[in-house]
């Protein structure tokens, strides 16, 4: 009989014990998880920011060929007028 207790014993120790473990391990990967989170987040915030980069510069080289066609276009009518 007091074998069979100290097995029991020992089975509700090692119980316990495996319990903390898990409960270590789900802290753990909560808290990888919530830093993972947060990682993803900051890399959305640079990509979006790289993303209106990306149209703004494109916006801004539009306007530039747009002012140099405007430009090649007033130089091309005053050498005609001056030719006149």
């Amino acid at each position: 009989m007091d074998k069979i207790v100290a097995i029991a014993n020992t089975a509700t120790q090692d119980r316990e014990e495996a319990t903390k473990e898990l409960i270590e391990l789900i802290r753990q990967a909560e808290e990888e998880k919530a830093n993972f989170d947060q990682q993803i987040q900051q890399v959305n915030q640079k990509i979006e920011k790289e993303k209106q980069m990306k149209e703004f510069m494109k916006a801004k080289e539009t306007e530039q060929n747009e002012l140099e066609r405007l430009y090649r276009e007033t130089k091309q009518e005053e050498e005609l007028n001056l030719k006149r």
